[in-house]
């Protein structure tokens, strides 16, 4: 079950998406604008003497330094996708969470439960699992304890940092090897194209969600969108066009992704001749 807590960027609590239909909230907004188990090293706090968002940005950097280094501890390997692999490639928008998506290690039975039982299993002093605010469901959520230590007081909501995990083929997400994660600095991130395509998949679900704090997310995700559209790495997809790899987008998730960027360029059309330049028909 996905994690439907309201911290955070929200592309944990996002639909398993069938597109149904947009609720008429959105067409009104459109129309006014558009003792752990292993050695764990001390995390060394970043300059204090940062402004807000880039402390809090710095931290979120460690945490996602540890929280991966324990998946791999666990035989895992993981990627970083959301607002953080956004803002690694070079998005302007600091992210607020971690998205984390988990790739087992064997065909044993393994879901985003059990990989965020393994993380907090292997370092109950920095991870806990707590339960959502809806008291029926089965799901835990995992956070990132931010002690005086690394952070000031209140620098965290609560002073702890939401992690989503996800395993594939959730959101029609694509089991990737080790060769294919890449590295944005120290972190492994999933591929661009893939980044920028889950992204939109983020804004449509998220201009669907019926609950209005969900809803609201897919403002950002646009701007999120249309920043990423206007990085370097865009280049490249121009010539490469990888859309029809089969290691990166199922059938589907390709046919929900055209119609996606026919929307999306219908009310951003200033977006819409990069999607050309990338391959795709508005």
């Amino acid at each position: 079950m996905l994690d439907r807590s309201n911290d955070g960027d929200g592309d944990g609590d996002r639909l398993e998406s069938n597109s149904p239909e947009i609720p008429l909230v959105e067409k009104l907004l459109l129309e006014k604008s558009i003792a752990p188990l292993v050695a764990v090293p001390q995390l060394e706090p970043p300059d204090r003497g940062a402004t807000h968002d880039v402390f809090r940005t710095e931290v979120i950097y460690l945490i996602a330094k540890q929280v991966v280094k324990v998946v791999h501890q666990t035989g895992a390997e993981c990627a970083l996708f959301g607002s953080l692999a956004c803002y690694l490639y070079g998005n302007i928008r600091p992210p607020n969470d971690i998205d984390l998506i988990v790739f087992p290690s064997s065909e044993a039975p393994f879901d985003a439960e059990k990989a965020k039982r393994d993380i907090a299993e292997m370092d109950p002093v920095n991870f806990r699992l707590e339960s959502p605010r809806d008291p029926t469901a089965t799901y835990r959520v995992l956070y990132f304890v931010v002690d005086e230590g690394m952070a000031p007081p209140h620098t965290f909501h609560k002073n702890k940092c939401k992690i989503d995990v996800l395993v594939p083929p959730l959101l029609h997400l694509p089991y990737l090897s080790a060769a294919e994660i890449k590295h944005r600095g120290e972190l492994p991130v999933v591929p661009f194209p893939l980044l920028l395509l889950q992204k939109l998949q983020g804004w449509d679900d998220h201009r669907r969600m019926k609950e209005y704090y969900k809803f609201e997310k897919h403002v950002t995700d646009a701007v999120d969108v249309q920043c990423l559209l206007e990085l370097e790495h865009v280049v490249s997809l121009r010539f490469a066009r990888p859309w029809n790899s089969s290691a990166l987008f199922s059938p589907k998730f390709m046919h929900l992704s055209r119609q996606r960027i026919r929307d999306f360029s219908h009310i951003y059309p200033e977006s819409a001749a990069e999607w050309i330049r990338l391959g795709f028909t508005i």
